[in-house]
């Protein structure tokens, strides 16, 4: 069986993968998005209203930010990758038990193994 040698010298010219490298990059979207976004685009448009708009525009202007102030979450969520649709949301307002949310406390000089001491007995 004969063996193929490969030919790893770097090519003269443009790559043959350039457009690719050029549309897809290894960062994520999120890692570009200023984490700061939302607090620059209220006063972004805070200094619009300030330095003079029309009133139209002041209306328009007061409908973004209403939609900002009362979907934050949505908004951060999204730019952060997550799937914020009302199709997706699979514990969305939902009612958490008390037991559930406290399940990973222990006692204050308990070591955490000693709850599961009562496993050894029987």
């Amino acid at each position: 069986m004969k063996h193929r040698a490969w030919n790893l010298r770097p090519t003269i010219g443009p790559s043959r993968h350039s457009l690719f490298s050029k549309h897809f990059t290894t960062k994520s979207s999120c890692e570009s998005t200023n984490p700061r976004w939302l607090p620059d685009l209220h006063t972004r448009i805070g200094r619009c209203i300030q330095f003079g708009l029309g009133n139209r525009q002041v209306q328009q202007a007061g409908k973004i930010l209403g939609e900002l102030n009362h979907n934050w979450r949505e908004f951060i969520a999204g730019s952060q990758g997550f799937l914020t649709d009302k199709n997706h949301r699979g514990l969305y307002r939902q009612e958490v038990v008390w037991g559930e949310m406290d399940s990973m406390v222990r006692s204050p000089g308990r070591p955490p193994t000693l709850s599961s001491d009562w496993l050894r007995i029987y």
